[in-house]
């Protein structure tokens, strides 16, 4: 009985692409983990119902290839809505102990796209972070990227930052602590303490983007994502459009950022003239001029 129950849980939690609300890739890891672990149980003492186990089964089909479009190049997780790396260690032995066959998910993985050239990953946040009452740590994330070259990671966002205090996590949950762009230094999201169903008061997101679009491309020489969120429109009455850019040798990578004030609009908005871009580059990451670029 503890087994259908953790079963049915399991098939609850997710939706029918595999997906979790929070979209905390180490959450899905630990989700992964429970489904093989049960389906482990009942292959060796055949507990479950037929159905059930179809339900589990064609879900670890769903989530295997997702949990690998979630690694960077050193097999670590992404980091984002408040997951850290994950263990390398049981992400390859739960892979393994799956054997699911299918090729590793590049499209609406989690809600996020992945890139692959040569030996760059790229990995971008294109969804909307959880806004429900349930929501733990969602971030203010959206568009931001991260980036590795084989095992060396390059471009990384700060982590889910609770170890170090509340203060520290609130900085890693805004916009500031994720490679994207803001309007005025202002942070996509806010965060305020919300009472709801006469609960205690607790810290949610608002003001979350409403529409996100993307369009994915690939020639025989490159693959992009144009990409545009709507978190400045209602009060500032910007749009923000990303354009990220991989070729398919990966030897080069750009970007572009650009906002976009809705024209017949131009009067009803706080003025923002300015934005900030930034840039989170892994510890070992070292920056020098190029004797031939003018930087």
């Amino acid at each position: 009985k503890i087994l259908t129950n953790l079963s049915m849980l399991l098939v609850d939690f997710t939706d029918t692409s595999g997906h979790i609300r929070s979209r905390n890739p180490e959450e899905f890891l630990d989700c992964f983990i429970i489904l093989i672990e049960v389906l482990k149980v009942h292959h060796a003492q055949q507990l479950l119902l037929k159905k059930e186990f179809e339900a589990l089964h064609n879900l670890k089909e769903i989530m295997a290839p997702i949990l690998r479009g979630l690694r960077l190049g050193n097999g670590s997780l992404t980091r984002a809505h408040g997951g850290d790396t994950g263990s390398m260690r049981l992400i390859d032995k739960y892979l393994v102990d799956a054997n699911v066959k299918r090729a590793t998910a590049v499209n609406n993985v989690l809600g996020f796209e992945r890139i692959t050239a040569g030996r760059l990953i790229l990995i971008v946040d294109c969804s909307k972070p959880d806004s429900s009452s349930d929501a733990v740590s969602p971030h203010a994330s959206c568009l931001s990227f991260e980036l590795s070259s084989g095992l060396r990671p390059i471009f990384v966002n700060c982590g889910p930052g609770g170890r170090f205090g509340t203060a520290f996590k609130r900085y890693c949950r805004s916009t500031q602590a994720h490679n994207t762009c803001s309007l005025g230094d202002i942070s996509q999201a806010q965060f305020e303490f919300v009472s709801r169903k006469k609960k205690w008061p607790k810290e949610m997101i608002v003001n979350v983007p409403k529409n996100i679009n993307i369009v994915r491309n690939k020639s025989l020489e490159a693959t992009w994502l144009n990409l545009s969120h709507d978190s400045y429109e209602k009060k500032y009455g910007y749009v923000h459009y990303r354009k990220l850019l991989v070729l398919n040798s990966g030897k080069v990578f750009t970007g572009t950022d650009s906002f976009e004030l809705k024209s017949g609009r131009k009067m009803k908005f706080e003025k923002i003239d300015n934005f900030y871009i930034y840039f989170q580059l892994h510890p070992e990451v070292e920056l020098w001029d190029h004797p031939r670029l003018q930087t």
